[in-house]
């Protein structure tokens, strides 16, 4: 299970009751929470280092860090 599907299950479990809702609201929610997944905008550390064409570096630890602070899944 991905962190966006993991982190959605939490939230449900906790703020909806099973009882109170069916499968399809279940499903309608769970596409609602990734739709707001993939429009999420993440702020990343700044550049460490720029080579003299203008490439940046950072630090890809930092990178991924700062996307699964926000909650975002990624490969």
């Amino acid at each position: 299970m991905d962190k966006v599907r993991e982190d959605f299950e939490e939230w449900f479990k906790r703020d909806y009751h099973p009882d109170k809702t069916g499968p399809y609201m279940k499903d309608a929610l769970l596409y609602a929470w990734q739709a707001s997944r993939a429009a999420l905008c993440v702020n990343l550390p700044t550049n460490e280092t720029t080579w003299p064409d203008g490439t940046e570096l950072v630090d890809r630890k930092q990178v991924e860090t700062s996307i699964d602070a926000a909650g975002v899944s990624y490969s």
